[in-house]
């Protein structure tokens, strides 16, 4: 914001006059000036909002520190860019909310999970989000189509929807089974309590990594992918963060170019 110095005054009345017209129309000016808020010059603020108990390994929130594989990403651009990244908690319907209002200016997710995504713009993807099935090595489930999986429990994320199984769950050629969360879909599926599950690979993959008693247990998953997504950042369209967004993808490009994504994505891995 500019400040108008009022502490300089002038005996003349006309003078007064005078000053008074032209910090009315400079004020004026300003007023009518687009406000860009994250992408302003003098500001360079990313507020990127994340999940409270975030998304591991794509946002992970250990107490104060939040790190994962797409806030490494975002602080790793946007920092050699000169910005400064603001992160925020907030509930994932509230946040796309606040993006769309440009409250806040960035949050991770993907085209595909999102009702209006005409709504926001988009970064490359920085990562695929594969979602595979993840079966006990020692009672393998054969899986080359849905078919296959007719008569299984499948272990499912509570409040997920799984678009190519969603119509055999309801008719009941598949049973689902909800937890709230990989870790538990993982331990129902370790204690042999489903005969598979369906989850993001990456996240199974951490969550193995992650706890001990799973990290001796023999999984596999299935060749057959169940869904894509291209994790990407979606931006607000009330500023105008267009140029941003094409440094971000011209980085991204490089970035897996020379190998340094993998390595990131290397810290997660088992």
């Amino acid at each position: 914001m500019q400040r108008i110095d009022r502490t300089r005054s002038t005996r003349k009345p006309v003078a007064r006059i005078l000053f008074g017209w032209m910090a009315a129309i400079a004020a004026l000016l300003l007023a009518m000036l687009p406000r860009i808020n994250g992408a302003d010059a003098a500001e360079k603020t990313i507020r990127l909002g994340v999940p409270p108990h975030g998304w591991p390994p794509y946002i992970i929130v250990h107490q104060d520190r939040i790190s994962g594989i797409a806030v490494d990403i975002v602080r790793d651009i946007g920092t050699r860019r000169g910005f400064v990244i603001n992160i925020h908690h907030y509930p994932e319907k509230r946040a796309h909310k606040m993006v769309e209002q440009g409250k806040i200016d960035a949050w991770p997710d993907a085209k595909e999970w999102s009702a209006t995504p005409e709504r926001f713009l988009w970064t490359d993807p920085i990562v695929e989000s594969e979602d595979r099935l993840i079966y006990r090595k020692n009672t393998p489930v054969v899986f080359n189509r849905i078919e296959d999986l007719f008569g299984k429990t499948i272990g499912t994320h509570l409040g997920y929807y799984y678009p190519r199984l969603e119509r055999h769950f309801e008719n009941g050629n598949i049973v689902r089974a909800d937890t709230h969360g990989e870790p538990a879909m993982l331990k129902m599926l370790f204690l042999g309590r489903t005969d598979a599950a369906v989850i993001n690979k990456l996240v199974a993959l951490w969550v193995i990594k992650s706890d001990r008693q799973m990290q001796g247990a023999d999984f596999t998953f299935s060749e057959q992918i169940v869904d894509r997504a291209g994790y990407r950042i979606m931006f607000t369209r009330r500023h105008d963060w267009a140029p941003f967004i094409n440094d971000f993808n011209t980085d991204l490009k490089a970035m897996k170019q020379d190998g340094r994504i993998d390595q990131m994505l290397s810290r997660y891995r088992p």
